[in-house]
């Protein structure tokens, strides 16, 4: 059992720094927490084979196992939260990207049309547009 309480303070540690990561870094947060609690209840299966305990404290011990794994799943559902916000954020602001690049599509028309070579072709507008959003795109 000392080996185990070695590897719980361990992971207890891992825990406290990877929450200090970025949003990237989650999942090890998770898998992390997992495997503390696996190796606790490892720890505690092994002392009930030591020594019996009675109805009472069972029932302590049934209701704390509980309230970990509640403050578990509370986590992870904070977890699941965020990345639904991140989500979410990232969708409007693509949305918003996306309308803007329509919007320059649509004033580049206009300006070719009026400003351009007399007699170009829609196409050629296209192809131009293309064009220009390419070299945007490539950071030229």
């Amino acid at each position: 059992m000392t080996d185990n309480a070695d590897l719980i303070a361990r992971a207890e540690r891992a825990i406290q720094n990877a929450r200090d990561f970025t949003d990237d870094k989650k999942p090890s947060l998770q898998i992390t927490m997992e495997l503390l609690a696996a190796v606790k209840a490892s720890e505690e299966q092994q002392l009930r084979a030591l020594a019996p305990i009675d109805g009472l404290a069972l029932v302590r011990e049934l209701r704390a196992e509980s309230e970990t794994r509640h403050q578990l799943h509370l986590e992870q559902v904070r977890i699941t939260n965020e990345w639904i916000a991140d989500r979410d954020r990232l969708v409007a602001a693509n949305s918003k990207l996306e309308a803007k690049v329509t919007g320059l599509r649509a004033a580049f028309r206009v300006n070719m049309l009026r400003f351009g070579p007399p007699g170009t072709s829609h196409e050629e507008i296209d192809a131009a547009i293309d064009a220009a959003l390419a070299t945007q795109e490539a950071g030229t």
